[in-house]
């Protein structure tokens, strides 16, 4: 799960974006290092009608140790952004492990603490109070416990979606199916 969410969580993917930005930068500085030599060749004719060919070599000055300074730069950004990448994806990690265990959590309490029998409560309390079995308080009395009941079932299955959405959140993903 980590990895998939790795690979789809947003921040990630500008953080990669702008390694790939500076490698690329980086490449064109270190394109510009050494220095540029350019070789021309022509026919030339002078006042005096002397004429024939003519070699010329231009060579840019500093010959060597040019753009250290950017190529340095760019590399101590790259490195940054690396560091950057890798506790950004820890840090997702560990929120991934958090919210499973919290998503865990509140399925095993959803699957424990949920009332299956609340409706029969209140089955139960309608026929005695119809039959006179029971009073009115005691009537009153069970209609609450129903709807305390419905209540805390509903209270444990949005703690559950809550926690199913951070998870999704965290991940990166759209929908968190169990397999």
């Amino acid at each position: 799960m980590a990895d998939q969410a790795l690979s789809k969580r947003v921040d990630i993917q500008i953080i990669q974006k702008f390694i790939e930005s500076e490698k690329a930068n980086l490449s064109f500085g270190e394109s510009k290092k050494f220095p540029g030599i350019n070789l021309g060749v022509g026919y030339k004719r002078q006042y005096d009608n002397f004429a024939g060919p003519v070699i010329q070599l231009n060579v840019e000055v500093p010959l060597f140790g040019k753009n250290k300074k950017e190529i340095d730069l760019a590399n101590e950004e790259l490195r940054n952004l690396g560091l950057q990448k890798q506790m950004k994806s820890d840090m997702i990690i560990t929120q991934i492990k958090f919210a499973f265990n919290k998503y865990q959590m509140m399925l095993n309490s959803f699957k424990t603490d949920k009332i299956e029998s609340q409706n029969e409560i209140l089955d139960i309390a309608l026929i005695s109070y119809a039959k006179g079995e029971l009073s009115l308080v005691e009537f009153m009395d069970g209609v609450r416990a129903f709807v305390d009941g419905a209540r805390l079932n509903s209270e444990l299955y949005i703690d559950l979606l809550q926690s199913q959405h951070e998870l999704e959140y965290v991940s990166g993903f759209n929908e968190f199916t169990e397999n």
